[in-house]
């Protein structure tokens, strides 16, 4: 019994000391307990008395749509990137270091007067290719090929685990090829939406400029693009769907349904992976 006392004070002790010195650190305490509203009754709105006192801090900026600690995260984590690669390109490291490479790649990002003066050059093998599609079988060879480079040409594409089964690793297959947020900004009928709607048009069309149609082929290219995209979110699931994990989860062989997108996963293989250095 006396073990267990000292034991007990021991552990009292500590907590004690632990306590004050993060009283001692934080100042006010830990980060949530600063969130809080105290004049708010939480039996009346909850969700205000735990997050008031952030909010009234932490307002949304003018630059942004919504606004949370996420976005603190993410700013932090942004800002340490940058340093890194800043370091990293004003640094003469040995070639083929990871520094270099890093520095590089930042350098040729940031060289604005070099990527101006390139144009679409770097894009012309990939368009090229687009160009030059015939029948069913180059449509996949080249959406292939784009999945590969990191584009979700008419389909997400990639491998996490399996929402059900934890242990294992699954392909995933998802709705996209859409360049509107979602499926509803080509069905909607409010003013807004179809100012939205027409002005993408218009953002296509500058676009295909930009690649060097002349105004009317461009106009012509975005709407086929347009076109293309309203045929896509007609076949998407609503959003309000989506919420439907159950109905997400299609662990099956989804090769007799979806034969179209299992072939160009197939054609994924005779691609080698690009390599990024």
């Amino acid at each position: 019994m006396k073990i267990f006392k000292t034991l007990s004070s021991v552990v009292l002790l500590s907590l004690l000391l632990t306590g004050i010195g993060f009283s001692q650190e934080n100042g006010r305490g830990d980060f949530l307990t600063r969130a809080i509203d105290k004049s708010v009754n939480p039996s009346v709105d909850f969700f205000k008395y735990a997050t008031g006192t952030w909010m009234e801090n932490n307002p949304i900026p003018p630059t942004e749509k919504a606004w949370g600690i996420g976005n603190l995260v993410q700013e932090e984590t942004y800002a340490r990137l940058k340093g890194i690669l800043e370091e990293a390109e004003k640094t003469k490291s040995p070639k083929g270091s990871s520094e270099q490479k890093l520095g590089d790649f930042y350098f040729t990002g940031m060289d604005s007067v070099a990527i101006e003066k390139q144009g679409i050059t770097p894009l012309k093998p990939e368009l090229n290719k687009i160009n030059s599609i015939k029948n069913k079988k180059e449509l996949y060879d080249v959406v292939a090929l784009l999945q590969r480079e990191g584009v979700n040409a008419m389909f997400g594409l990639f491998v996490d685990q399996d929402q059900k089964n934890s242990d294992a690793w699954a392909l995933y297959l998802w709705q996209g090829g859409l360049g509107l947020p979602n499926r509803d900004y080509y069905f909607r009928k409010d003013p807004r939406t179809e100012k939205i709607r027409s002005e993408y048009k218009k953002h296509a069309a500058r676009i295909f400029e930009l690649l060097g149609e002349n105004k009317n082929g461009a106009v012509e290219d975005a709407d086929a693009v347009y076109q293309i995209e309203v045929f896509l979110a007609d076949s998407s699931r609503k959003l309000e769907d989506l919420r439907d994990t159950y109905a997400n989860y299609n662990n099956e062989n989804v090769m007799p349904k979806h034969y179209e997108a299992c072939f160009i996963v197939g054609h994924l293989q005779r691609f080698p992976a690009r390599t990024a250095f």
